[in-house]
């Protein structure tokens, strides 16, 4: 198999990927913010409460500390997911707009090429008439009547 004398990836110009974002966006670093400030609190609830923790109130202290987070997470997922669509959408109408703008440069190529030939059969066309007209005319001119029943006239003398 032939290798690629050329290794370097292919440019893709318009069509390329933009420079990736970092990981870490403002939504996150407000998730992990919330995140500490949630556990503290809810660990510090815990902490200071008189009464001994039962099985159902281990299982609420614990429902009351993951769900928050779960949901805060879920809406940084969800964040995440609408830059990248956006960036992706941005892409594909920048591809959109150049395949219109080669659409429509190729249509006018096409019609300035097209456009001589064309003309040029027309011309031909145009001249195939005139020469037919010309051929019609002097056909009908050859073939007066009067004359055309003088000619059968004289051939019938000829034979005869």
């Amino acid at each position: 198999m032939a290798e690629r004398k050329d290794d370097r990836p292919l440019d893709l110009g318009l069509y390329a990927r933009g420079p990736e974002r970092p990981g870490i966006g403002k939504a996150e670093i407000a998730a992990v913010g919330f995140s500490a400030v949630w556990l503290v609190a809810v660990g510090l609830n815990a902490a200071l409460d008189d009464q001994p923790m039962t099985a159902a109130g281990l299982v609420m202290t614990a429902l009351a500390a993951v769900v928050p987070l779960v949901l805060v997470w879920a809406v940084v997922a969800t964040a995440r997911s609408l830059r990248a669509l956006r960036d992706e959408a941005a892409r594909l109408q920048s591809a959109v707009d150049a395949m219109r703008a080669a659409y429509v440069q190729n249509q006018q190529q096409a019609a300035v090429t097209l456009k001589p030939s064309v003309e040029r059969k027309i011309d031909e066309i145009a001249q195939a008439a005139r020469q037919t007209e010309t051929v019609l005319a002097t056909f009908t001119s050859r073939r007066d009547p009067s004359l055309a029943l003088a000619a059968a006239d004289r051939r019938q003398r000829q034979r005869g």
